[in-house]
């Protein structure tokens, strides 16, 4: 899903460090997130409050997502422009196979 979230607003210049910047975001998530269960197991002697960590942890990023993500109800001008100057289905061109 977090691939999704960039991709329709930044020019495409920006686009690919975006994309990394999620990536390197989710690299480490994967090694804190284990981490921090570890520490949190070791000093309560169970996995009860890790689990509730780690809930609580999505549960934030999911909120954080859905407020802080820009709601399009209408056309951005780059989507118009790329609507304009890209042709119709019906008037494409069809690959022509070659025997």
């Amino acid at each position: 899903m977090s691939w999704a979230i960039p991709q329709p607003g930044p020019h495409p210049m920006v686009l690919a460090p975006a994309i990394a910047i999620i990536n390197s975001l989710g690299n480490l998530g994967g090694f804190v997130a284990p981490c921090g269960f570890g520490l949190i197991k070791e000093g309560t002697g169970s996995v009860v409050p890790g689990l509730f960590a780690l809930a609580a942890a999505s549960t934030l990023a999911a909120g954080l997502v859905y407020f802080v993500t820009e709601r399009r109800t209408t056309p951005t001008a780059d989507q118009e422009s790329a609507k304009a100057t890209t042709p119709a289905t019906s008037e494409r061109t069809q690959p022509v196979a070659v025997h």
